[in-house]
């Protein structure tokens, strides 16, 4: 059989079976364009007005206050369920690099898993 005497539904077929077969881009780097603290989302211009979740984990930090007297009191040690003493997320700012993983594929259920903090022009050597 030539492949002019296929159907136009084989070749249809045949195209989507390439099209699902190809890797779908997962991880972006994208410049912020705008950013909700209270709700911890921000928007890239890539993803249109698809809000996207931050991702973090929750640091807490027991510490030694010492008094005048020199001694020591070991404060914050139940930081599991006291927010006093839990580090709180910085959100980062419209223009900031971030990085963007989309596990599904077609920018469908994108989360920022991190902000580039290098300054400038890092992959280019500079």
């Amino acid at each position: 059989m030539l492949a002019t005497q296929l159907t136009d539904a084989i070749w249809n077929a045949i195209a989507d079976l390439v099209r699902r077969s190809a890797s779908q881009r997962e991880i972006y780097f994208v410049q912020v364009t705008r950013v909700d603290k209270a709700a911890r989302v921000l928007w890239a211009d890539e993803f249109g007005d698809l809000a996207i979740p931050m991702v973090h984990h929750t640091f807490g930090f027991p510490y030694y206050d010492t008094q005048p007297s020199g001694s020591q009191t070991k404060r914050g040690e139940d930081y599991e369920t006291n927010d006093a003493f839990r580090v709180k997320i910085v959100m980062p700012k419209a223009g900031d690099m971030v990085v963007i993983l989309d596990p599904e594929g077609a920018k469908s259920t994108p989360i920022c898993i991190g902000t580039i903090r290098s300054p400038g022009d890092y992959w280019e050597g500079g």
